[in-house]
């Protein structure tokens, strides 16, 4: 049975809401993909909001799945 996927949290670097895509940066500094549809939320992302997801990769490299805000209660 595979391990459940650990959680990791950053920012949103950027989001295109026309486009669907943008980028977040991880807590350890690296930026990966975000699509719109591995968004959770109903609100749109936004710049410099803190969240958490699931690292993934695949040939084109780093990208973020399960993303949903970090609340303030869940930081600590």
């Amino acid at each position: 049975m595979p391990e459940a996927a650990e959680r990791v949290s950053g920012r949103i670097k950027w989001f295109n809401p026309n486009k669907g895509y943008g980028f977040i940066t991880d807590d350890t500094y690296r930026d990966l993909f975000l699509h719109i549809s591995q968004w959770v939320e109903e609100t749109e992302p936004q710049k410099d909001q803190r969240v958490s997801f699931i690292v993934d990769n695949d040939r084109r490299g780093l990208f973020a799945r399960q993303v949903v805000i970090l609340r303030e209660e869940q930081a600590a």
